[in-house]
């Protein structure tokens, strides 16, 4: 009963509330030690349209795939959740936000090659990531954190979907 109230039933990866607890535990370690953090928020692109054209099952299918690259990109320490519908939130621990870009940049290159089939036909998916590093000079909480990476995201999403970009704090 324990793993189910930290996973995600659909995705197997942990869930939201156990991000949660994880990006508490872990800012304030990165604070306390003065160790990088960064974080990178994916969405997956036009989602809804996978659902609306191939069902929720090939959706799930979706989910799932883009889950366990998620996963498969993360070292031991880090923490990899679902963090919404479509969202997943990656939680890098010790890492400088010029590899996290390139950690998001491979699964977005990843996810791409993934061929789903749908109604007998193929079809693929892309993502889009916000990115961001701990900067206690602007940052008092992980709201902001996570917040700037998704102002990253929202950005990529705005900027034309499957791209990462690096967001700032000091930006907003």
């Amino acid at each position: 009963a324990k793993k189910v109230a930290v996973t995600d039933a659909s995705t197997g990866i942990a869930n939201r509330s156990n991000m949660e607890m994880a990006l508490i535990n872990e800012f304030e370690r990165s604070k306390r030690y003065n160790a990088p953090l960064s974080v990178i928020f994916l969405d997956i692109d036009n989602f809804k349209d996978v659902n609306d054209t191939y069902g929720h099952q090939k959706g799930d299918d979706v989910l799932v795939a883009v889950a366990s690259l998620v996963q498969k990109f993360c070292r031991t320490n880090d923490v990899a959740a679902r963090y919404g519908g479509e969202e997943f939130l990656m939680l890098l621990l010790l890492q400088f936000v010029r590899i996290a870009f390139k950690i998001a940049e491979r699964v977005r290159e990843e996810v791409m090659k993934i061929t789903f089939f749908g109604n007998e036909w193929p079809f693929s998916v892309t993502v889009s990531c916000g990115v961001t590093e701990l900067n206690k000079d602007f940052m008092k909480n992980t709201e902001q954190l996570v917040a700037t990476a998704d102002q990253a995201l929202y950005d990529a999403k705005n900027g034309g979907r499957n791209k990462t970009i690096i967001g700032h704090p000091e930006n907003k």
